[in-house]
C-alpha cells in the first residue's frame, strides 16, 4: 500500500521532472516535508532538485509588511482599548481579564479568518430592530439569529445576561479600535492578516502575480478544513492556473452518497479544487484494513505500560498528558524516539526558578528588617537552576517596581542561557531547556517593552507581573528537538497530517480526546456561528473524525488503546470513531481486554560492602585510638539510624547525604523540637541567674491558686520574649554554629526589638502559639513538682564503648556514644536525664529490653537515646543519685496524672544502672560491633516506617512508600 506522500512524489516526478526548484509546497504543518523530500529521492534514478517548502502562513506573510503580533500583545493592547471603551464600567485586573482576552482574541480570530461580517455579529443584541435591515442574510440565518436574540432580550435578563449584552454593544468598536491600534504599528492578529492579504489580492491582481513571480506551480498538499481565507488564496492561484492540488482521502468517508463526517470537509474540496492525482483507485484503502486491535483498560497507566511490549513506527496520545508516562514505559530496546508534541513549559526546571526568583521577590522580602526570609531564600537555594546565576545578583530586592523585577529576571534567566549556550553536544533536555529560557526571554522582553510603552505604558504591579508570567508560561509548549524521520514517532493527532504508517498505535481513544470536548469558549453562542459560518462543534468533530479515519486508512496494523475507568461518576468509553468501525463497516477487529494491575515487582536488595575503603573512612573518623584520627562521638540518632536503616545510615554517615527539609513548607518537627529546648534552656538560666540559684522553687515559676498552679506574669513576659528570640535563631535569622546558647545569650537583650521587627504569618503563627502553650505546661508542671536543682541544659554526655579490631590487632576499637542531653535535675531524690519530646504522644503499653535493642519503632530510639545518656551519667565518679531517665512530653503535661518516666515490662526505672545498666551497654556493645563488622554490608531494611518519610528513599529505589 502506497502512502499518501509516495503517491504526491509519483505524481510530481511525472509532472514537473526532477527539476522543482521553481515549484512550491504548501503543506499545512513543517515535517511533512523532509519525508517528501525522502520519498522524491527514493523514487528517482537521478539527482533530484527539491522544490521549496513553506506553510500557508508564509505565503500569507509574503504579500505584506504587515507581521504577526505577539497573543501576549494582542491581549495588552485589547486589555487597554476595553478600558478605554467602556471606561469605569471596566474594573477587571490584567491579570483577571486574561482568561477571557483569549477567548476573545480567539473570537476575532476566528471571525477574520471566516472573513464575516463584524459589524453584523456584534451588533447590538437589544436593537432587535436592526434584524429587519439585514437584508443580504437567507432565511437560514435570519431564523438562527431570531432565535439567539429572542433568548437574550432585555425582559428578565439577569446581571450577568446583562453584563454581557452591555459588553457585547461595544464589541464591534473595541474589535475595531484594537485593529486599527495594531495595524498602525505594523501588526495584526493572525487572521486579521490573512484577511487583510485576502481582501487585497481580490482588488488588486498585482498582488497575486507578485506571488506567483518566478514560481512554475504552487502546490497545496494535505489540507483538511480550509478557512475562508484559506480557500479564497487557492481560488485566487487556481484561477491563473498555476495550482495543484493533493488530497488526502479514502472513497470510503467521501463517496458523494454518504453522509460521513470525516468527509464534511473533503468533498468539498475534492469539488472546488480536484484533486491532481485521479486515479481514484488509490484512494480505496480503509475498507480493506485486516489487522486491527481495540483494547480495553481501566487506567491511564496501564495504557502506558501496554507500550513496553508493543514494537511499531508510530505512538499517537489522543490524550497529551501521557507523553511523560510513555516516555518512560518505552524498553530499553527503544534506541531512538521522535518525539513531535510539545513539551510543557511548566513542567521544565526554567519555570520552577522564575516562579521560585518571584516568590523571593514579592514575598520573600522584610521590608521592616530590610532582608529576604530565610525560607524562601534556602528554597530558591535548592533550585535545580540556581548554581548557574550569580548569588550576589539574586539576593537584592526588586520587588517594589515591576521594570526592575523584569530586568533582574532578564539578567539571571541569561546567566543561565549561557551555561546552556556553551554546550557543543546539548542532549535532548539540554536543548529543551535551552528553547525555554528562550521563550521566556522574549516574553519577559515583550511584556518590558509593553510597560515601557511611550504612548500607552501598560500598567501592572509585580504581584500581577506573577500571575500574568504563571498564566503564560502555564499555557506555553516548547518542541523536542530531534529527527523527524528516524526512530519512533511519539505524536499527538494534529501531528499525523499527511504521514501514513505500517505499524500504528494509539493510545486513549476515548470521549472527550477523540473527538476532543472542545466546546469552544465563546462570546459568540454556537447558534450565531452557525449563522456567520464560524467555526462549531460541528466542525471540530468533522475534522476529528477525518484525522481518526485518515491515520487508520493505510495502515496495516493499527492497535487502539482506550481507558474505560469510572471516576468521579463519570464512566469512560471508548471513542465514537471505534463504536463506528465496529458497527458500520465488514473490518474483522479483535477486542481485548488489558490488565490494568501491574506485575507484582519486588526492589532489588541494595547492599554496599564494608570495603577496606569504608572501613577506613568510619575507623578513621570513629575510632579513639585511631593516631590523626577525627575521634568524632557516635550519636544515639545515628545508632538509631543504623537500626532503622544500615543503608540510611551509610549514605548519611559515610556519604554524608544530607536529609533537608523544604523550607517552603514551613517550620520542620526538627527545628520546632530545637526552637523548645533553646526557650527553656534559656529561661532556665535566666530563672537561675535573676534568684542567683540553682535551685528552683514553685514560687519562683507560679502562684498556687486552690489546686492550681497559675503561672506569674512576670515569668510569661520573660517566656515571651525568650520564645521571639529563640525564634530568632532558629528561624528568622538562623545560626548555624553548634554552641547555640551564647548566641541566644547575645540577642535576648535585643529581644523586644527582634519581637517588633520578626513577621509571624501561617504555620510560623501556629507554631509561635503552640510551643508558648508547651512551655507554660512545662513551667506548670515543674512548679507542681518543685523544689528541683538543675545540674545543666544542653550537657554534653558520652561513654567509651570498646570492640575488638576486625583486623586481628592487639588494640580494641574505642567508640565514644553520646551527644547533648536536654537536661538533667535533681528531683526526689533522683538524678533524672530529660529528654524534651514535642512530637506527638504515642502511649506505650509494654516495652522490653528486647524491643529497645533490636526495633525501629521511634520508641525505641527514644529508649536508647535516655539508657545512653543515663548509662553515661552513672559512670561519672561524682554521681551518688540513682539515675531515672525522663521522656517528657509537653503536650501531655497539663494532665495532671501524666507520668514522664520510663519503665520496662511495665516497671519503673528508679535506678537505671542498678535495674537495667549492664544489659543495655552489653546491647549497645553488640550494635557497635555491627557497625563495624566489615563482612556485614550496609543493607536497605525496606520496611514501610523506616521508608515511608526518608527522604533518601528516591537513592535506593524505596520510592513508593
Amino acid at each position: 500500500m502506497k502512502s499518501f506522500l509516495h503517491l504526491i512524489a509519483a505524481d510530481m516526478l511525472a509532472h514537473f521532472s526532477n527539476d522543482m526548484r521553481d515549484v512550491t509546497v504548501v503543506f499545512p504543518g513543517k515535517r511533512a516535508g523532509m519525508f517528501l523530500n525522502r520519498k522524491l529521492a527514493q523514487q528517482s534514478e537521478k539527482p533530484v532538485w527539491a522544490p521549496h517548502y513553506c506553510m500557508m502562513s508564509d505565503l500569507f506573510q509574503s504579500l505584506t509588511h504587515i507581521r504577526i503580533a505577539d497573543p501576549l500583545e494582542c491581549i495588552c493592547q485589547l486589555y487597554g482599548v476595553m478600558r478605554e471603551v467602556l471606561g469605569e464600567d471596566y474594573t477587571e485586573t490584567l491579570d483577571d481579564f486574561w482568561s477571557w482576552g483569549e477567548v476573545l482574541m480567539a473570537d476575532f480570530n476566528d471571525i477574520d479568518m471566516h472573513m464575516a461580517n463584524a459589524q453584523a455579529i456584534f451588533t447590538n443584541i437589544a436593537d432587535q430592530e436592526r434584524l429587519k435591515n439585514l437584508d443580504y442574510l437567507d432565511d437560514h440565518q435570519r431564523e438562527t439569529l431570531k432565535r439567539f436574540f429572542g433568548r437574550f432580550s432585555l425582559d428578565g435578563s439577569t446581571r450577568l445576561q446583562e453584563k454581557f449584552l452591555q459588553t457585547w454593544s461595544h464589541m464591534y468598536e473595541i474589535y475595531t479600535k484594537l485593529h486599527e491600534r495594531l495595524f498602525a504599528e505594523g501588526k495584526l492578529w493572525e487572521g486579521a492578516l490573512y484577511r487583510h492579504v485576502c481582501e487585497q489580492m481580490q482588488s488588486d491582481e498585482s498582488l497575486v502575480r507578485k506571488l506567483l513571480d518566478g514560481k512554475r506551480a504552487i502546490v497545496c498538499a494535505g489540507f483538511n478544513v480550509l478557512n475562508d481565507v484559506e480557500h479564497s488564496m487557492m481560488s485566487l492561484i487556481q484561477r491563473e492556473g498555476k495550482a495543484r492540488f493533493y488530497w488526502d482521502y479514502d472513497i470510503y468517508y467521501c463517496d458523494p452518497k454518504s453522509n460521513h463526517e470525516a468527509g464534511y470537509f473533503m468533498k468539498q474540496n475534492l469539488r472546488d479544487f480536484p484533486c491532481a492525482i485521479t486515479e481514484t483507485e488509490l484512494f480505496d484503502n480503509f475498507r480493506h484494513l485486516e489487522d486491527v486491535t481495540f483494547i480495553s483498560c481501566t487506567t491511564d497507566n496501564a495504557a502506558a505500560r501496554y507500550t513496553s511490549t508493543w514494537g511499531g513506527d508510530a505512538i499517537v496520545l489522543c490524550n497529551e498528558a501521557l507523553m511523560l508516562p510513555v516516555l518512560h514505559s518505552l524498553p530499553d530496546s527503544t534506541k531512538e524516539v521522535n518525539v513531535t508534541m510539545g513539551f510543557p513549559v511548566s513542567d521544565t526546571p526554567v519555570y520552577s526558578i522564575v516562579m521560585a526568583l518571584l516568590k523571593l521577590q514579592i514575598e520573600g522580602y522584610d521590608t521592616r528588617q530590610g532582608r529576604f526570609r530565610y525560607p524562601i531564600v534556602q528554597a530558591i537555594r535548592r533550585q535545580p537552576l540556581f548554581h548557574l546565576i550569580n548569588e550576589d545578583d539574586c539576593f537584592v530586592y526588586h520587588g517594589d517596581n515591576t521594570t526592575h523585577l523584569l530586568d533582574y529576571l532578564l539578567r539571571l534567566l541569561r546567566q543561565i542561557a549561557l551555561h546552556y549556550a556553551q554546550i557543543e553536544e546539548p542532549n535532548i533536555f539540554e536543548q529543551l531547556y535551552g528553547e525555554t529560557l528562550f521563550r521566556t526571554d522574549r516574553m519577559l522582553c515583550l511584556l518590558r517593552s509593553l510597560i515601557e510603552n511611550e504612548d500607552r505604558p501598560l500598567d501592572i504591579l509585580p504581584a500581577t507581573l506573577r500571575r500574568l508570567l504563571r498564566q503564560m508560561m502555564m499555557s506555553t509548549k516548547i518542541p523536542f528537538h530531534s529527527e523527524p524521520d528516524r526512530g519512533l514517532q511519539l505524536m499527538g493527532m494534529l501531528e499525523t497530517r499527511q504521514l501514513d504508517f505500517e505499524h500504528l498505535l494509539l493510545l486513549s481513544v476515548e470521549e472527550g480526546n477523540l473527538p476532543r470536548n472542545s466546546y469552544a469558549n465563546s462570546l459568540i453562542p454556537e447558534s450565531l456561528r452557525d449563522a456567520f459560518g464560524l467555526t462549531t462543534q460541528r466542525h471540530r468533530i468533522a475534522v476529528y473524525a477525518y484525522y481518526f479515519y485518515r491515520l487508520a486508512q493505510r495502515c496495516k496494523h493499527l492497535t487502539c488503546v482506550y481507558n474505560e475507568r469510572c471516576a468521579e461518576g463519570v464512566q469512560h468509553e471508548m471513542s465514537r470513531f471505534l463504536r463506528q468501525m465496529l458497527a458500520e463497516t465488514d473490518i474483522p477487529i479483535r477486542t481485548l481486554w488489558l490488565r490494568s494491575e501491574p506485575e507484582a515487582k519486588t526492589s532489588p536488595t541494595l547492599e554496599i560492602k564494608k570495603t577496606k575503603e569504608v572501613m577506613d573512612f568510619l575507623l578513621r573518623r570513629y575510632d579513639q585510638n585511631m593516631p590523626d584520627g577525627e575521634h568524632i562521638m557516635l550519636s544515639p540518632s545515628a545508632i538509631n539510624t543504623y537500626i532503622s536503616c544500615p543503608m540510611q545510615f551509610y549514605l548519611d554517615k559515610v556519604l554524608r547525604i544530607r536529609q533537608e527539609d523544604n523550607p517552603e513548607e514551613g517550620l520542620a518537627n526538627n527545628t520546632i523540637g530545637t526552637i523548645f529546648h533553646d526557650s527553656a534552656e534559656l529561661f532556665y538560666d535566666w530563672l537561675q541567674k535573676e534568684f542567683s540559684t540553682d535551685t528552683i522553687t514553685a514560687d519562683m515559676l507560679c502562684k498556687k491558686i486552690e489546686q492550681d498552679f497559675v503561672v506569674r506574669d512576670v515569668i510569661k513576659r520573660q517566656l515571651q520574649l525568650i520564645l521571639h528570640v529563640a525564634f530568632d535563631v532558629s528561624w528568622f535569622n538562623p545560626f548555624d554554629g553548634y554552641d547555640r546558647m551564647p548566641e541566644l545569650l547575645r540577642r535576648l537583650p535585643k529581644a523586644k526589638k527582634i519581637a517588633a521587627t520578626n513577621e509571624y504569618r501561617g504555620t510560623v503563627l501556629i507554631a509561635h502559639g503552640v510551643l508558648k502553650r508547651y512551655l507554660l505546661e512545662l513551667i506548670r508542671y515543674d512548679a507542681s513538682h518543685a523544689p528541683f536543682r538543675i545540674i545543666g541544659s544542653e550537657v554534653e554526655r558520652h561513654l567509651e564503648i570498646e570492640i575488638p579490631s576486625p583486623s586481628g590487632s592487639e588494640e580494641n576499637i574505642k567508640i565514644k556514644v553520646g551527644g547533648r542531653v536536654d537536661r538533667i535535675d535533681e528531683m526526689g531524690g533522683r538524678r533524672r536525664i530529660v529528654d524534651y519530646k514535642t512530637g506527638t504522644f504515642k502511649p506505650e503499653e509494654s516495652v522490653t529490653m528486647k524491643k529497645v535493642m533490636n526495633s525501629y519503632e521511634s520508641i525505641a530510639g527514644y529508649y536508647r537515646q535516655l539508657f545512653t545518656y543515663s548509662l553515661a551519667e552513672a559512670q561519672k565518679k561524682e554521681t551518688t543519685m540513682p539515675i531515672q531517665p525522663i521522656l517528657f512530653y509537653p503536650s501531655q503535661a497539663a494532665d495532671r496524672k501524666y507520668e514522664p518516666s520510663l519503665n520496662i515490662a511495665k516497671k519503673d526505672i528508679d535506678d537505671f544502672a542498678t535495674q537495667h545498666g549492664e544489659e543495655f551497654r552489653e546491647g549497645l556493645q553488640s550494635i557497635i560491633a555491627d557497625i563495624f563488622d566489615p563482612e556485614k554490608p550496609f543493607i536497605c531494611n525496606g520496611n514501610e516506617n523506616s521508608c515511608k518519610y526518608c527522604k533518601l528513599s528516591m537513592i535506593c529505589g524505596k520510592k513508593n512508600y
